[in-house]
């Protein structure tokens, strides 16, 4: 098990410093001066001399891949450089923000399983029936949604009509957390009750449920003690991968509720060209989703038994 761990830590290592060669090559081709959106945001005015002064001082006029080498070489070093706009360190920019997107994506993703767990096992159970039509209705249509419009119905419903909760987040208040929680989980709910539901029934079709069946066992309990253990690494991929997205952090949803985190910061970086901060939050995204599924790759060991026989030789 050590090894397989080990092997699979070693394999992540190619693939973030592709995605960091990739990101650096997008940001440095894309044109346009940081240093004169920097000063035109604040209202300043420089010269093209002083321009060219601050350039230099920040390494822009030096090649690509020198740039890229230094930059990676301070990344390694757990330096990620210093942001353009505050002069300030970028990790901790990062760290800063990661509490409350972290406490948003936890939230989001427990009121997703909340939702979707129940209406998919229950959807699966009472197929084809009324109550199955109308939880596939509802779930198409809350897949369809795109996440900033589940938020601007969201507001004007509890915000502004029944003046229920805030528009923008005041902190990180529990009243604050609801609304960007229950645009986040809604679209995911939709996705997860239909994966849930096409698993249940495929696994109540197999030969073992009708040999459960005939020895007289429950259908409760071959639902909860059979079949949910059986989907359930499926089931951990889907979160594996919402809670590596939410990790990276909700950009339009955060912006919109103007919750202080991760996605935010990305979007506030992006209109003023902070390039350090916006590479940083590439490589957030990358790292979280690498490990999250890293994570959920040795879950299968432990959760399916025919992994540990068949992949013994992982274990010692």
């Amino acid at each position: 098990m050590c090894k397989y761990i080990f092997k699979r830590l070693l394999s992540l290592v190619p693939i973030l410093i592709g995605i960091s060669f990739i990101s650096f090559a997008l940001i440095y081709f894309t044109g346009g001066d940081a240093v004169a959106v920097r000063y035109e945001a604040i209202g300043g005015m420089l010269s093209p001399e002083l321009i060219n002064q601050k350039r230099e001082e920040l390494g822009l006029n030096r090649p690509f891949i020198i740039q890229y080498l230094s930059w990676l070489s301070s990344i390694i070093k757990g330096d990620m450089g210093v942001s353009y706009v505050s002069g300030k360190p970028v990790f901790g920019y990062i760290i800063g923000k990661l509490p409350n997107t972290l406490l948003l994506s936890i939230s989001s993703l427990i009121t997703t399983i909340l939702i979707s767990l129940p209406l998919g096992i229950l959807s699966a159970i009472k197929r084809n029936s009324i109550f199955d039509n109308i939880i596939k209705a509802m779930s198409f249509i809350g897949n369809s949604l795109p996440n900033f419009f589940v938020a601007l119905v969201l507001s004007y419903v509890f915000a502004l009509q029944m003046k229920l909760l805030p528009v923008i987040s005041q902190g990180t208040s529990f009243k604050s957390l609801i609304l960007p929680t229950l645009t986040l989980s809604l679209a995911m709910s939709a996705k997860y009750i239909r994966q849930i539901r096409a698993l249940i029934i495929s696994e109540l079709s197999k030969p073992y449920v009708s040999g459960a069946r005939a020895r007289g066992i429950k259908e409760n309990t071959i639902i909860f003690f059979n079949v949910l253990r059986l989907t359930s690494l499926t089931l951990i991929t889907l979160m594996a991968l919402s809670f590596g997205s939410l990790l990276g952090g909700s950009a339009i949803v955060e912006s919109i509720f103007m919750w202080d985190g991760i996605g935010k910061l990305a979007i506030e970086s992006i209109k003023l060209r902070d390039y350090p901060v916006i590479l940083a939050y590439v490589l957030w995204m990358a790292f979280i989703y690498v490990f999250i599924n890293l994570l959920a790759d040795i879950s299968y060991y432990f959760l399916d038994p025919r992994l540990r026989i068949e992949g013994g030789k992982y274990a010692n």
